[in-house]
């Protein structure tokens, strides 16, 4: 005789005597539920178990704070450029005119003479600027175009 041990879900136990033909039964039953249940859950991993034994992934989403910052950055930039007239721009003490303004950039273009002592243009150039606010940090590109004025007023070359 054999004695197969049965918890309740209460957690109370009982020992019952078993004839020897049965309790082989019930251990080869015992054991292809346990390989069931190796072959149903070998490949399924909850994502509950893993946060019982401590492994966590990381969110794809941006992180809280980035997103809040970028926000109150874009509110300030809004707010500033609310502020200023049509196609105006103040860029470090200087006020740029007639700007493109689009999706975060502005876009200007600074028409230069340079003079000789005598109030003769020797020089003129273009410098486009371009400011881009980003997330994190603005971007500031100068450009420039130039060409030297002979002294009879034609463009050398």
């Amino acid at each position: 005789m054999q004695t197969i041990r049965y918890i309740f879900s209460d957690g109370t136990a009982s020992e019952i005597e078993v004839t020897d033909e049965f309790y082989t039964l019930y251990a080869e039953l015992v054991q292809q539920e346990k390989r069931n249940h190796w072959k149903e859950t070998r490949r399924h991993i909850s994502l509950e178990n893993l946060n019982e034994n401590g492994i966590d992934f990381a969110s794809p989403a941006a992180d809280l704070l980035s997103v809040l910052i970028q926000q109150e950055d874009e509110k300030r930039i809004h707010k500033a450029m609310a502020a200023l007239s049509d196609k105006q721009v103040v860029l470090n003490d200087y006020v740029l005119l007639n700007c493109d303004i689009a999706a975060g950039s502005v876009f200007a273009t600074v028409n230069m003479d340079f003079y000789d002592t005598e109030g003769n243009i020797i020089n003129s150039a273009a410098m486009k600027i371009s400011v881009r606010f980003l997330s994190n940090k603005t971007m500031l590109t100068l450009t420039t175009n130039g060409q030297e004025i002979s002294p009879l007023g034609r463009d050398s070359c």
